[in-house]
């Protein structure tokens, strides 16, 4: 019987599969035809489906670009980013879609030391820097297991195995700040235009705090049923439709 059920699962998910390369190829053909609105939906499709990838996310973001749903592309695209930091495609692609925001709210300017730290930290994956933070650890270890098992150790081989240790550390210590940077902060960008931001999660004329527009990128502070709480870069906190704003 269990062998009946996984042979089951693995026939199913090879169909599942192939759907999902037939629709990313619909959607890619689509695109190539100009029916920007049709790529969207069959990009989107796939997605519902629980498969994701920085190519995907990256094409869906040239699909809502070209229909000018800039709210919708640069979402696409900073998603793309979580999966390949290093796209400078991705990367120009936002700072067009960014250019075309209404009213857009720059952050304050942290000074070159933060910049660059923020920089580095957003260019690798979590588990790229895991991953280069392991092998270092792991190549500072066997220089030090050298030294031990046949005395190899020169004053050289000392201050590389030292250097080594702390280049491990402070990659393993981004990784950490950038796990807890996902897990304690979550954001999202708006996709509407001319949202009105209330004072609690109600609509009524007389708790409209101010307006936003489609693009801006917003910390999610709450969500509860069909309103959600945000903050914006400059401070300003309120709550908007749920419908407005897509994760990332």
């Amino acid at each position: 019987m269990k062998n009946i059920i996984l042979i089951f699962v693995l026939f199913s998910s090879s169909i599942l599969a192939e759907s999902v390369d037939q629709l990313f190829e619909i959607a890619n053909e689509a695109m190539s035809q100009e029916y920007y609105r049709e790529a969207a939906n069959q990009y989107e499709s796939i997605l519902h489906q629980g498969f994701e990838s920085g190519p995907l996310y990256y094409n869906l973001g040239n699909a809502y670009f070209r229909q000018h749903l800039y709210g919708h592309a640069i979402w696409a695209y900073e998603k793309s980013l979580q999966f390949r930091p290093r796209n400078d495609d991705a990367i120009y692609n936002l700072d067009l879609a960014n250019a075309r925001i209404v009213d857009r709210i720059d952050a304050p300017d942290p000074g070159i030391i933060l910049t660059f730290y923020r920089q580095l930290k957003n260019a690798f994956t979590l588990n790229e820097l895991v991953f280069w933070g392991a092998g270092i650890l792991l190549l500072s270890v066997l220089i030090y297991g050298l030294k031990r098992l046949f005395g190899f150790y020169g004053g050289l081989s000392a201050k590389m195995g030292g250097i080594l240790t702390i280049m491990a550390i402070l990659i393993h210590g981004i990784a950490l700040d950038k796990y807890w940077t996902k897990s304690d902060h979550i954001s999202g960008i708006l996709i509407a235009n001319g949202v009105d931001v209330f004072s609690g999660p109600f609509e009524r004329d007389d708790s409209i705090l101010f307006r936003v527009n489609e693009g801006t990128k917003a910390d999610i502070v709450a969500w509860e049923d069909r309103w959600v709480e945000i903050i914006l870069m400059d401070g300003k906190k309120g709550w908007i439709p749920a419908g407005t704003i897509r994760k990332l």
